[in-house]
């Protein structure tokens, strides 16, 4: 078993070939075996550069090796395209990734109900809020939220999965002895400690290069039944994994925006485009009709009527913009302490959310 892996994991590892022309090769040669043995018998001269054909011809064993090595771990696996165990979604696109190295639960990866957030790394307060709160929701619900580990968008939308207890799934452009960014070491902890599970295509010593993150992207959003994107520039990576998700057939929501906020135009572009406008997750979960699961959000948020008549009157000041908790307890006319705890109380049932500077918001 062991050999079948070293040999696609010298595919993986042949410089300047890529995961199309490997593809285009095992359509030709049919296993990774044979391809490596045309290398060896001069067949592929003329088809693959030098350094390729070197690669091919001298494996690095070494890396390979290490790679092998660090599969024997626990909660350290990997896969290669033709295992079964292959998530059955992702190897139906073009190109699929050879090769997947997975720390956490990788069963995580074929479950059924698994739909990407993503968005900008610089994203607003309330983009941020968003993406939070639509992973929370979804992840309540029975979805699995897949994202990529970045700053900003990602980081928020893993944060959902984490406050709704259950697992998610971060897929990386390096390889999986690192954490990039540094700062999000612990959110990685946090998502494997929580059953989730990281992936890569990238074997062991892969630098996160910024080629290798477009290449990323076809992974979160081939692993989906669908990609949000929360907030996202005219050009960004965001849109580049929405255009993946397009072209593999999968459905694409965006959240719009305010009309002034660059980070809405690329969201306002895809809806233009064709992409299902959303502005809650009752929206999401319509358009995927097939999908089993057990959400059970209530799409007019209203509070349960045995929650404490206080709640009720406070939401009469809280709207869809900021507030601040002075100018609430200014209009409401209660004491501030009470105020404050029924804040906190709206807060963990969801209804309503703090941003940045403590100013409340409704869900």
């Amino acid at each position: 078993m062991e050999n079948d892996v070293a040999d696609w994991l010298v595919l993986l590892r042949a410089s300047t070939l890529g995961p199309a022309r490997i593809q285009k090769l095992l359509q030709a040669f049919t296993s990774p075996a044979e391809v490596l043995a045309a290398a060896r018998q001069g067949e592929l001269d003329g088809i693959c550069s030098g350094k390729a054909l070197h690669d091919l011809k001298h494996p690095d064993w070494r890396a390979i090796e290490r790679d092998l090595e660090w599969s024997r771990h626990p909660d350290q696996t990997i896969y290669t395209w033709n295992d079964p165990r292959y998530p059955e979604r992702l190897r139906q696109i073009a190109p699929a990734p050879l090769v997947l190295f997975c720390r956490g639960d990788p069963n995580v990866l074929s479950f059924a109900n698994l739909i990407a957030v993503v968005g900008s790394r610089n994203p607003s307060p309330s983009g941020r809020e968003n993406a939070k709160q639509f992973s929370r929701q979804l992840s309540a619900g029975g979805f699995v939220v897949v994202s990529g580990l970045a700053v900003g968008i990602d980081s928020a939308a893993h944060m959902g999965s984490l406050a709704a207890g259950k697992p998610g799934v971060a897929v990386l452009a390096h390889g999986l002895d690192r954490i990039y960014p540094n700062c999000n070491k612990t959110l990685a902890k946090e998502l494997l400690d929580q059953g989730g599970v990281l992936v890569s295509e990238m074997g062991l010593g892969v630098a996160p290069i910024p080629g290798f993150f477009p290449r990323r992207n076809r992974i979160i959003s081939g692993l989906s039944l669908g990609v949000v994107v929360v907030e996202a520039a005219k050009r960004s990576g965001a849109l580049n994994t929405a255009r993946h998700a397009l072209e593999q057939g999968r459905e694409v929501f965006a959240v719009p925006g305010a009309i002034h906020n660059p980070l809405a135009k690329g969201c306002h572009d895809l809806i233009r485009e064709g992409a299902k406008c959303v502005d809650e997750v009752q929206h999401i979960v319509e358009e995927l009709p097939c999908i089993q699961s057990s959400y059970l959000f209530d799409k007019n948020r209203k509070i349960k009527e045995q929650k404490p008549t206080v709640q009720h009157e406070l939401l009469n000041f809280i709207g869809y913009d900021p507030v601040s908790a002075d100018l609430i307890i200014q209009n409401c006319g209660k004491p501030a302490e009470t105020v404050s705890s029924q804040l906190t109380e709206l807060e963990l049932q969801g209804v309503i959310s703090v941003l940045p500077g403590g100013k409340f918001i409704r869900v």
